[in-house]
């Protein structure tokens, strides 16, 4: 068996994200202070992995990041569907769907994909900047995110044909609101339980129309709300890394420790299951 992990940057972690300017000044904090890192809290021995690694390494199988930095949810819906052929019978495709705001410009030659307001320089001979503010306002409204619905439904389809089994997990926040909790508590919502449990005893919902960002991914925060120990970069670093929406190190252990937890439970390879009793 296989992990195919499709998404952006949030899939790739700090480690295989080569463009971010934040992962490249987190990479050269670890290598400088990662023993300052806190290790009697982890679930593993702390190691310079991300989430997939750590994965694929408790599930006892190789791991294929397919994620791109800067992707849309259409470019990661176009990217399940031009790799159909690598995935094979009894391989897993993890699905992470970005930030709904980001969207596709469409040339005569390229598809651009704008993931934030200074992609905008690349196609502004295409499109006016008040135009680009109406996509984002737009993409920012509770009906909008019900295009990545659709492509679960297709996507669902089309691996129950091929036999193999996805996932999805998301850090957008309006994608995760406008589910019902039969929805997220089917298997192939990862830790939809705990996003079910997150929204209702803290009363998270959406505000008329728009969505006002919370400070971090709710899908990290439902994650917290139930295990503390769910660390961003900031947290990681001692402030050193101003981000509080990527994970680190510590981060990226919890988030294996709770995947391999929903993935013991709802995996349909046998072989693997039976692996881990070996």
């Amino acid at each position: 068996m296989i992990i195919h992990g499709l998404g952006d940057e949030s899939t790739l972690g700090w480690k295989y994200s080569l463009n971010s300017n934040i992962s490249k000044q987190y990479k050269s904090w670890l290598d400088s202070k990662f023993n300052q890192l806190y290790h009697e809290d982890s679930y593993l021995p702390l190691k310079k992995n991300v989430w997939i690694e750590n994965l694929s390494n408790k599930l006892k199988c190789d791991f294929n990041l397919l994620a791109k930095e800067g992707s849309t949810n259409l470019d990661i819906f176009n990217s399940f569907v031009s790799n159909l052929d690598s995935f094979k019978e009894g391989d897993v495709v993890i699905i992470n769907w970005t930030n709904n705001y980001k969207f596709n410009v469409y040339t005569d030659t390229k598809v651009h994909s704008i993931s934030n307001v200074y992609d905008y320089t690349s196609v502004k001979e295409y499109i006016n900047p008040w135009q680009v503010t109406g996509v984002y306002k737009n993409r920012n409204t509770i009906g909008s995110v019900y295009e990545v619905h659709t492509y679960e439904k297709a996507i669902i389809e089309i691996s129950n044909k091929k036999n193999i089994q996805v996932f999805f997990w998301s850090i957008d926040n309006l994608n995760h609101l406008t589910y019902e909790d039969d929805t997220l508590l089917k298997p192939e919502y990862i830790l939809g339980k705990y996003l079910v449990k997150h929204r209702k005893e803290c009363n998270i919902t959406p505000f008329g129309d728009y969505y006002s960002e919370l400070d971090k991914p709710l899908f990290y925060s439902s994650i917290n709300y139930v295990d503390s120990l769910m660390i961003m970069m900031m947290a990681d670093s001692n402030g050193e890394i101003e981000s509080n929406k990527l994970l680190g190190v510590r981060g990226h252990d919890v988030l294996s420790h709770h995947f391999f937890s929903h993935f013991v439970k709802y995996l349909k390879n046998k072989i693997v299951t039976k692996n881990l009793l070996l």
